[in-house]
């Protein structure tokens, strides 16, 4: 099986670095209800997308990959047109209206899969098992690991939209004198950070840290200590930004900041 897997992973690399043939261009008009997929290109890239609603003025999609091979527990099986697809449910991105114009609608999801995914998406539910792909551990060399980065780089620009309409609230600010503790550990270029129960994904250029706490704490009552300070969550989102302060200009050491984070669930 690892073998397999290794193989459909480097088919997969192999057809990302070939040129695209069908390449929408033409804008047209389009309506949009839950569950349709569309199929677009962004930065030389195919993208297919399923519809999930409005948020503000944008459009919000989860990502669809014919990959299926590749995915693991967040990931939803879907057919379409009697082909496996998986929905990357994690992987949420915004469009404009006028990216919606050069898309070019594909296919419709049945009113099964319609139903497990509003579940998914809005009530944070788990995937059912017989749409749910393995569970994969964690480990930069596994082929899933590294298919799932990739998948979520190609839209990152598109997901980080979603900080034009986040709540005040989901938002953490790091203070600056904390932030010079990190300079005296050694320094590190990664940016990425695994915790106990949450991984953090560091943005240099745009001057933040996304955490994103394990699935079984999302919409639970949560404490997350960052540094010396608690922040309570009634019902814990699907993501945090720990925001860097615009006069910190010097890199950050996720390592340092990952070890002085604490998220646990409130017990009654």
């Amino acid at each position: 099986m690892g073998k397999y897997i290794e193989e459909i992973y480097n088919i997969y690399i192999s057809e990302r670095n070939e040129e695209i043939a069908d390449c929408p261009e033409k804008e047209r008009e389009i309506s949009l209800e839950f569950g349709d997929i569309i199929y677009f290109c962004y930065k030389n890239k195919p993208i297919y997308a399923v519809y999930l609603g409005m948020e503000d003025q944008y459009y919000m999609f989860a990502k669809v990959s014919e990959w299926w091979e590749l995915g693991n527990k967040n990931d939803m099986l879907v057919f379409l047109d009697d082909e496996p697809f998986i929905i990357e449910t994690w992987n949420i991105f915004y469009l404009t209206e006028e990216e919606i114009k050069k898309a070019r609608k594909m296919f419709v999801l049945s009113y099964e899969d319609k139903e497990i995914l509003k579940k998914v998406i809005f009530e944070n539910e788990r995937i059912p098992e017989h749409k749910r792909m393995s569970e994969i551990p964690d480990i930069d060399t596994y082929p899933q690991v590294k298919f799932h980065r990739l998948e979520a780089s190609d839209v990152k620009e598109l997901a980080l939209r979603v900080f034009d309409m986040l709540e005040e609230e989901n938002v953490i600010e790091l203070a600056p004198e904390r932030l010079e503790e990190q300079l005296l550990a050694a320094s590190e270029e990664n940016e990425y950070y695994k915790g106990k129960n949450f991984d953090l994904f560091y943005y240099p250029e745009e001057n933040y840290i996304e955490l994103i706490p394990s699935d079984d704490l999302i919409g639970k009552a949560v404490v997350i200590k960052v540094f010396d300070e608690e922040y309570k969550f009634d019902k814990l989102p699907k993501n945090i930004i720990l925001e860097i302060p615009q006069e910190f200009n010097k890199k950050v050491n996720i390592d340092y900041i990952g070890e002085k984070i604490d998220v646990r669930e409130i017990q009654e």
